[in-house]
């Protein structure tokens, strides 16, 4: 069981619209960037999850 809850959530989507995620990546720095690129290019629906306001992790 996990102690984490969803408190906030940004987006404009309608998740109701969409039956799955094939890859949740967690974590919008440049590598979760990178492998959302790779798994979108390959016609995945991906999902990335960022706990900041602002995607880029450590170079930011």
């Amino acid at each position: 069981m996990s102690d984490f809850k969803v408190t906030h959530l940004d987006a404009e989507i309608d998740f109701s619209k969409l039956p799955y995620w094939d890859v949740v990546i967690i974590g919008a720095g440049p590598a979760g960037l990178a492998a959302s690129l790779t798994t979108a290019h390959r016609g995945l629906t991906t999902l990335v999850l960022e706990a900041k306001s602002e995607a880029g992790g450590q170079p930011n």
